[in-house]
């Protein structure tokens, strides 16, 4: 009886963590009801493809051509996304250019998209050359 109420407890917990993660289309929804939502700008969802390019409006970039920020003012950074100016996504796309994503109400709005963008891009692949090495 107690090994049936461990198998049992295990599968209720592997079936809920397995709910956690949300899949590229879940991740991009997300992320485009948190701009309507919890942004100073709602308008202008994204796009996205699965080979990490995101558009919004006239705007594009693709998660795998970001600059690492190796200023290290920001606080939440990893290759190349990050929040800044406190509560706005931001992309570094070089050395000198950077696009600001939309800015949120509240920080914990920017750090919840934040994430999301990361989930985003570990959800793509991004295109190879077929002449890269």
């Amino acid at each position: 009886m107690k090994n049936l109420l461990i198998l049992t407890l295990c599968l209720f917990a592997s079936g809920f963590l397995q709910a956690q993660t949300l899949t590229f289309e879940e991740t991009v929804k997300y992320i485009n009801g948190k701009i309507v939502c919890c942004s100073k700008n709602p308008t202008g969802i994204i796009t996205a493809t699965k080979s990490g390019e995101i558009k919004r409006g006239d705007q594009k970039v693709n998660l795998f051509d970001l600059v690492p920020d190796v200023t290290g003012l920001w606080t939440f950074h990893e290759d190349g996304v990050y929040i800044c100016d406190s509560s706005c996504i931001c992309f570094k796309l070089s050395a000198y250019d950077t696009w600001a994503f939309p800015c949120f109400n509240t920080f914990a709005d920017a750090e919840r998209v934040y994430k999301a963008m990361l989930h985003l891009r570990s959800l793509c692949t991004p295109v190879k050359d077929p002449f890269d090495d």
